[in-house]
């Protein structure tokens, strides 16, 4: 790329703040990287935060969505997040579920991680701003396989709805045994974005069906680009690509839109950054141009998604649209 070689290395975290930082350490100082993708827990970003902002390389953040990354105080130029912070989409499900919906009493689940309590800190000040209130809340650790007694004990009398927010396995048990249960059937389940996500739905099974999540990306988006997007993924990967796909497709546009923009030069990082930065009002993504605000924190156009059966397959099908959501409209619950 721009005459160039790419190398791409792999480090694994381990859900681990201090192996993140180990790792990022070993390939920033012996590898001597320039660029640092990832990484996916918001805890494990937090813990390298400091340690980056201080080392000449870019950083670019497609997954870890802790609102604590990209604000003023935090955000250097050399950062750049093209996942939406957990209050863009966590702020107005929330608001979104009590006006939509009409849910004013809810009941909310989280993972006990930074992501997890970001999230629910948004989701319940967007409930809160409409005029509804959050019952009780309930945080459970990562790995767990047995959520009977957390719905249990959380005592569901009096919701109208209930707001979980996992990720990975815990996501597919959680939607799995909230349907096994029986309580599905009596109050309805939404969700943050990774809680109902594509990859995930065809080991959930019918016990997604119904469920509603906020997403910036599905697969059925109708766009030229999204169109293209989904022929070239299913011809790679043999798989529909899904909000991941998107973000990891994103970053690497804006990584080699920076590059040939510098015609491969990498020698001074501050430089490269303002070209990235030129560079990214020209990318086109699956679902529109990449748009950053001041602090590099991506601008999103946000849907509301809800699992149907299609054509033989679960999908995310859009049933509201939000639009453009930047964090700065989101940070009137926080940051008065």
């Amino acid at each position: 790329m721009a005459g160039r070689r790419i190398e791409l290395l792999r480090e694994d975290t381990e859900v681990n703040p201090t192996v993140a930082l180990t790792k990022a350490r070993r390939l920033v100082e012996e590898r001597r990287v320039e660029f640092i993708v990832g990484p996916v827990w918001s805890h494990e970003a937090l813990a390298l935060l400091d340690y980056l902002k201080a080392r000449d390389v870019i950083w670019v953040i497609p997954v870890a969505a802790t609102r604590l990354l990209m604000t003023p105080e935090r955000a250097t130029p050399r950062m750049f997040r093209v996942v939406e912070t957990t209050d863009q989409s966590g702020f107005p499900h929330g608001r979104w579920m009590v006006r939509s919906r009409g849910h004013k009493n809810i009941v909310v689940f989280g993972t006990d991680v930074a992501f997890g309590h970001d999230s629910v800190g948004a989701f319940e000040a967007g409930v809160r701003a409409a005029g509804g209130q959050v019952l009780r809340k309930v945080f459970v650790r990562i790995g767990t396989v047995n959520f009977a007694p957390f719905l249990t004990a959380a005592n569901l009398s009096g919701a109208e709805a209930v707001y979980a927010c996992f990720a990975g396995i815990d996501a597919v048990r959680f939607v799995q045994q909230y349907a096994e249960l029986g309580w599905k059937s009596r109050i309805p389940l939404q969700g943050c974005n990774p809680l109902v996500d594509d990859p995930y739905l065809g080991e959930i099974g019918e016990s997604a069906v119904g469920v509603i999540s906020l997403a910036h990306y599905t697969s059925v988006v109708d766009t030229p680009q999204n169109r293209k997007f989904v022929e070239l993924y299913q011809r790679k990967f043999r798989q529909v690509p899904y909000r991941y796909s998107e973000y990891g497709y994103t970053a690497g546009k804006l990584i080699l839109a920076g590059l040939q923009a510098m015609r491969g030069d990498t020698s001074s990082p501050e430089e490269l950054a303002r070209a990235m930065r030129r560079a990214a009002q020209k990318v086109l993504t699956p679902v529109g141009p990449l748009r950053f605000d001041r602090w590099n924190q991506r601008i999103f156009d946000i849907y509301v998604l809800q699992v149907e059966r299609r054509e033989g397959r679960l999908v995310n099908v859009p049933i509201d649209r939000l639009g453009r959501i930047a964090q700065v409209d989101v940070w009137q619950w926080w940051r008065r």
